[in-house]
């Protein structure tokens, strides 16, 4: 059983979909931290801080999580 386990772990990783689907995540992550930087200097109201951004990211990372899944399904 473990060695099934270990096999579907080293295809899943072995796909070039798992990196180019992580490097969009962090591009955006980061698109995402530069405006709100660029933003913050005129709007006090809404911040960000180590508990809230978390949230806030996976909030706006949930349609890319959808199509990889999509993505990732439809080719097993």
């Amino acid at each position: 059983m473990t060695g099934l386990i270990k096999n579907e772990i080293y295809k899943f990783f072995k796909q070039k979909k798992f990196y180019l689907f992580m490097g969009v995540m962090i591009a955006v992550q980061l698109v995402n931290i530069l405006q709100y930087q660029a933003d913050s200097r005129e709007q006090a109201s809404f911040l960000l801080n180590g508990q809230s951004y978390p949230l806030e990211a996976l909030a706006e990372s949930s349609l890319f999580i959808i199509m990889f899944l999509a993505i990732l399904l439809r080719n097993q």
